[in-house]
């Protein structure tokens, strides 16, 4: 092939005429497959160039026999571009050779059949039957696999070694052999890095994601039309991290969408880039009840072009309604013209027009990616128009739409991963406020560097748009600093905690008790080789582990004491045992030849932590992790008097379970109080038993009255305080974790909390439920204090949320 390029054309006459075919066959491909010459152009230069005399059919009878193709089939076309799609919904480009030629991709996206548009564009391959979830990675493998939801990261992201992980997976361990002719391979980091169709391609759909997400956040106050100025594409280019000439997106912050023009202007192009640390100091909703008012008709809208994207001040509510199918047709739009990109649709790999079309085609699909987008955004009018209801956020939407059928939340608990709503809630803690990496949560996310969606703080001191996350991807770091991060606080504590009784409070919850899907182990020992398994207790003192040893500077477990109280409220049972190797999940090596897994419930697996572990943590760590053990044996006791639940015993119930999903019920007797002559709960009155303030309500603390006032006055603590100093503490003075601990290691069932001791608390039953409140979850300040001693005074740092009213009473009706 050197003589071919370099142009020398040997005759080979001396060889006898059947041999020179193999011997001219390396010209004849370079004519007919590289130069694509016809084959009646291939006879003259043949004779010309090499002496060479054959007819066109016996050239094109030899081309047959050695399986020279021009033209790719159209079952292998389809083949690669099912492939090459599934790479680059995971940031992997590819190298496509036919017949060890190099293939323009672009020409594979023509006038593709409906289904496998469907593949092709929006995901419908999620998981590739060769090598399962093991073929995805990064945003793919822990969200699923959705196209434009993926590209939440510039192309500098996937060019540095510091974000290989998302280069790790692929559809095939080598490169994908398509059979003899066809390879496809991703090409090496240093073509990485000089392939400007990849760099135009990857920012051109990060664009397109930063546009989707500003409009999904904004959408039904403010511009009705975010263009590339407003988002700041035009502005600054994302270089590679290092170049002299580095710049970054505009800055912007969490409350307005685009810095102010004073700001940018004043700015150098070296001060936008370098390192914007966030505010260590929380943001919070708060719960209010809305009072009937007298409507006055409002003012005239502003005209569209007196809204500053500048200024969120300015901002006006759209007169007609948030509808998703409108946003959806945004998206497409937008797709067709291009208008949200500084990239000209001629400078694209793709054909751009040809995406509109077929996305255009699918609306479904589409309504599916301005839903995600909605989501991620947190805009519940969106989010509610689909559902064709209201409600006060965006998870309880989600809940309260999903009750029943194949698309309930109790049928859709679990995802691909086998991960449960609730694992999804341990890994918001673990990734907002530790150093766990994705490997340690679940090793299918052994290659990955950062967990999706830590971008937005759960806290809200920052969000995708915000200026300290563009800048930080525009340096080329795909991972939130640690050092941005703080303990798990009160507003996390919250949003977590009333997640949690969203989720189970209703009777179309799903069951709390399902096991997890986090902290998998297989027994190493090959003749046992089983899945260790945790149920969700178990889940809950590992993720407390790992606060304990790998959480942020002043860590106290308060948080996770929350969540315990909170789960156990609900109906966790702590009997429940699992399969544990403790070594194993601490990873602790062990030279073991023989099984070390045992079951254990929840107190024995934190039983089983070793001391010199513990040794080594801080003291409020030490505290919290004490009191975290007590209330699991309290919680123990009471649930030894419980008999086993059975199923619904009518016909009719049991109709309206399965369809629901078949969650377990108690039988009738189990919910009965035994009352002796006085009045007192029997000794053997079981867990749950009928709350007597709240009817409707089941009492999973029991008979313990430590329990409820732990879970009221840790309740309390959150709804009223919050860090608003750097020096000030995570906990205020009415909640001490050290006296709490002091009064349970007593045993004489006191608890000395401030809040319960000077009766700063209003009344509350045995479930730890405050007598007169409007909604049980979402409990407000004024519901659970005697009297005003909060400190959220900061109204620069407050966001006012609607009270989901009595929601609650319709969650137990089914009884």
């Amino acid at each position: 092939m050197k003589d071919v390029a370099q142009g020398s054309f040997p005759s080979f006459s001396d060889e006898p005429y059947s041999e020179r075919w193999e011997l001219l066959k390396p010209f004849l491909e370079q004519l007919y497959i590289v130069e694509k010459r016809k084959v009646h152009e291939v006879v003259d230069l043949m004779k010309s160039r090499h002496q060479f005399y054959a007819s066109e059919s016996q050239y094109k009878n030899r081309f047959r026999r050695w399986n020279l193709k021009k033209n790719i089939p159209t079952t292998m076309k389809t083949r690669i571009r099912n492939i090459v799609q599934t790479r680059a919904r995971i940031g992997k480009p590819s190298i496509v050779k036919y017949n060890g030629q190099h293939v323009d991709t672009k020409k594979l996206w023509r006038h593709p059949k409906t289904g496998e548009r469907r593949d092709t564009i929006t995901g419908g391959v999620v998981i590739d039957e060769r090598g399962g979830k093991e073929t995805l990675s990064g945003y793919a493998l822990q969200c699923g696999n959705r196209f434009f939801m993926s590209w939440n990261m510039p192309n500098i992201i996937f060019r540095l070694p510091k974000a290989r992980a998302f280069d790790q997976s692929s559809p095939s361990d080598q490169a994908a052999m398509l059979g003899i002719e066809i390879t496809v391979d991703t090409p090496s980091s240093a073509n990485l890095w000089s392939s400007p169709n990849n760099i135009i391609m990857t920012n051109w759909m990060h664009q397109f994601w930063l546009f989707s997400f500003k409009t999904a956040k904004h959408y039904g106050h403010g511009p009705r039309r975010w263009t590339p100025s407003m988002l700041g594409f035009d502005e600054h280019l994302v270089m590679p991290a290092g170049s002299p000439h580095t710049a970054t997106y505009p800055l912007s912050d969490m409350r307005s969408p685009v810095h102010s023009a004073e700001q940018h202007n004043s700015a150098s192009e070296r001060d936008a880039l370098r390192p914007v640390r966030p505010s260590p100091l929380c943001r919070w909703s708060i719960h209010i009840c809305e009072e009937p008012y007298e409507r006055i008709p409002s003012p005239p809208p502003l005209e569209a072009d007196s809204n500053d994207p500048c200024n969120e001040d300015t901002w006006t509510v759209w007169p007609d309604p948030a509808r998703i199918q409108d946003f959806a047709e945004i998206l497409q739009t937008n797709l067709e013209s291009n208008d949200f990109s500084t990239i000209k649709v001629k400078d694209l790999p793709i054909c751009a027009t040809q995406m509109a079309r077929t996305v255009k085609g699918l609306p479904n699909e589409l309504l599916v990616e301005a839903f995600g987008f909605s989501i991620m955004g947190r805009n519940f009018k969106l989010i509610m128009d689909l559902f064709e209801e209201t409600c006060c956020n965006v998870f309880d939407a989600i809940v309260h739409g999903m009750t029943i059928g194949e698309a309930s939340i109790r049928k859709l608990n679990t995802n691909h991963l086998n991960h449960t709503v609730l694992d999804n809630l341990m890994i918001a803690i673990l990734k907002a406020h530790t150093y766990c990496s994705p490997g340690e949560v679940d090793h299918a996310f052994r290659h990955e560097e950062r967990f999706a969606g830590d971008d937005v703080d759960i806290c809200g001191r920052w969000d995708a748009d915000s200026t300290c996350v563009r800048v930080l991807l525009a340096n080329g770091n795909p991972t939130i600093p640690f050092d941005w991060k703080h303990m798990f606080c009160h507003t996390s504590i919250q949003v977590i905690c009333h997640c949690i009784g969203t989720l189970f409070g209703p009777h179309w919850a799903p069951d709390i008790n399902t096991p997890s899907g986090l902290f998998l182990k297989d027994c190493s020992i090959e003749m046992c080789n089983r899945r260790l398994r945790l149920m969700p207790l178990h889940t809950l003192v590992m993720t407390t582990f790992c606060l304990a040893t790998k959480g942020s500077e002043g860590e106290t477990l308060f948080g996770m004491l929350a969540c315990l109280l909170c789960l156990l409220g609900n109906g966790a049972n702590p009997l429940l045992k699992a399969d544990i190797s403790v070594m194993d999940l601490l990873g602790i090596e062990e030279d073991v030849h023989e099984c070390s897994h045992t079951y254990l419930d929840p107190l024995e697996f934190a039983g089983e932590i070793p001391e010199e572990v513990i040794s080594r943590w801080p003291k409020k760590i030490k505290i919290g992790w004490r009191v975290f053990c007590h209330v699991l044996g309290l919680s123990q006791a009471e649930w030894r008097f419980r008999p086993a639940w059975e199923s619904a015993s009518s016909v009719a119930d049991e109709e309206f379970f399965n369809e629901y999903g078949g969650a377990p019920h108690y039988r009738d007797d189990v919910l009965s109080i035994e009352e002796t002559q006085d009045g007192d709960m029997a000794p053997e009155a079981p867990v749950p038993i009928q709350c007597q303030m709240h009817k409707w309500h089941r009492n999973f603390f029991g008979r313990n009255r430590t329990l409820s006032t732990i879970w009221a006055a840790v309740q309390t603590e959150f709804l009223t305080y919050r860090k608003l100093a750097e020096l000030d503490s995570w906990i205020s003075e009415n909640f001490d974790m050290e006296s709490l601990l002091s009064g349970l290691d007593s045993g004489n069932g006191a608890v000395e909390i401030w809040l319960a001791d000077n009766e700063m608390m209003k009344s509350y039953c045995d479930c730890g439920v405050f007598e007169d409140v409007q909604d049980e979850v979402c409990i407000r300040a004024q519901e659970a204090s005697i009297f005003y001693f909060s400190n959220f005074e900061d109204w620069n740092r407050s966001t006012f949320i609607a009270s989901p009213g009595h929601r609650t009473k319709s969650w137990h009706n089914i009884y």
